[in-house]
Parts: C-alpha cells; structure tokens; sequence
C-alpha cells in the first residue's frame, strides 16, 4: 500500500468524518483507517484533520507506523476551558495544523494548514437564504441557546444535509468547531458559543457570545467572502508540498 490516510473515522460526528484529504485528494493506492486501528506498512501515512494533535504529540500514535513519509493535514487541539493550545509535535516529516499562528517558530516542517474540508464541492452549490438565524449544534454539548423557535440541526447530521442547512441561513449560532468553519466557509456571519481551545485558532474568527448576550453579538458578527478560497489555496499548497516530498 502506498498511502495510509489515518482520522476519527468511526464515529457519529460529521465534521471528524469529513475532515481527511482521502477524500479531496488524489494519491497512490490511498486508504483510510480509524485513529484506533493498527496500520500496515505503507510509504506514507497522513494523520487528520481533527484535534488528533495529543494523540501524535503525547501518544506516539505515528512511531508504530512503519512509513517512509509520516505527515499531518489540518490537525488540531482541543483543551477544554481554555484558550491555550499548547506545545505542538515536532518530530513528523510534514505537520500542518489548523490553528493559526502555532506554525509561527515551530519549524521549518510546521504550517498552517485550515481542515481540508473546505475543498468540499458542496461549498460551490448556490444556497437560497431562507433563514435568517439558524443552530447548528454539537450534539454532546449544552453551552448553547436552546431556542425552539429557531431552525435546529446537529453535527450527526450528513455533510450534504447541514452544509444545505448553514447555506440556506444569514447568520449561523454554533458551538460545533466545523459548523463555525463550514459557516464561514459559505459565507455566512458566524456567532460561536465556544468551550474549548479549537475555537480560538481560526484565520477567520466568529463572533463569540454565550447564553446572555448572543443577541447583541447579532449586530458585529462579521462574513468573511474570501475565506473559502483562501483556505482552499493554502490546502492546494500544502498538497503540492506533500508531492514534492514523496515524489
């Protein structure tokens, strides 16, 4: 086998399963692998997206891989209550990470590298507004509004069905990391109820609020219209990196 793509693959939430280059990206002889499966030998292995980063830098997972290449696209951290990603691992062939600005002193090898599902096709399709404020929700979580008077979806829900949901809105109220980037991604004016890490290393930032004061937020929430391009460039870059790495 050539190339191993290695990612939360079993699992209910949407943006971890949709978060790997395997599926936006051609290379040899490609497979995908669940974070907890053993992985054969191959010539390289590419870790993410998601926050994997611990597993790399304080697991190891990547040392029992036997692969030329070891590389990892879009990975991040999550560190709860806090704003503070942390120290990044620093022993991978290529490592880009999905906060901005950790790549910054961290090596000639490090770069940031926003989670590649932006290269998705369905960010191209032409959504009709219909919505003027919709939740998008992190299933697992309650630090969010629980309004039953705005149009709700949760992040178990298929990539077609919440990217066609978040298209169809104005302004997107999420506590998800990828329903904030998706938002984003199509557009939109992005208020975040954060509880983590993640949330604090976009290039391009929501509006953060919480349960008392998410209505004033609706004013200075900001769309950001070339985010998707630009994120696509740099995942197009970093792909062109990996080439000339393996060849």
């Amino acid at each position: 086998m050539k190339t191993a793509f290695v990612h939360i693959k079993d699992t209910v939430n949407t943006g971890d399963k949709a978060c790997t280059p395997f599926h936006y990206f051609d290379f040899p002889e490609p497979e995908c692998f669940d974070l907890k499966d053993n992985i054969p030998s191959c010539d390289t292995v590419i870790y993410g997206g998601g926050a994997i980063e611990p597993k790399l830098r304080n697991e190891k997972l990547h040392h029992n891989v036997d692969a030329k290449h070891k590389i990892a696209w879009g990975i991040g951290t999550s560190r709860s209550r806090s704003k503070e990603h942390g120290p990044l691992v620093d022993d991978l062939d290529l490592c880009g990470v999905r906060e901005v600005g950790r790549e910054i002193n961290a090596g000639p090898n490090v770069y940031y590298v926003p989670c590649v599902s932006c290269m998705s096709p369905l960010f191209d399709i032409p959504y009709k507004e219909d919505m003027e404020i919709s939740i998008y929700k992190h299933a697992a979580k309650d630090n969010i509004i629980n309004d039953s008077g705005l149009p709700t979806i949760n992040n178990r829900a298929p990539l077609d069905e919440a990217i066609e949901f978040m298209g169809r809105s104005h302004v997107v109220i999420t506590n998800s990391f990828h329903g904030v980037y998706w938002a984003t991604m199509l557009g939109k004016k992005v208020i975040c109820f954060p509880f983590s890490s993640k949330f604090y290393g976009y290039k391009y930032p929501p509006s953060y609020a919480n349960k008392e004061n998410w209505r004033l937020k609706l004013n200075s929430a900001q769309a950001h219209p070339d985010a998707l391009d630009d994120c696509r460039s740099l995942n197009v870059s970093f792909y062109n990196s990996i080439k000339n790495l393996i060849g």
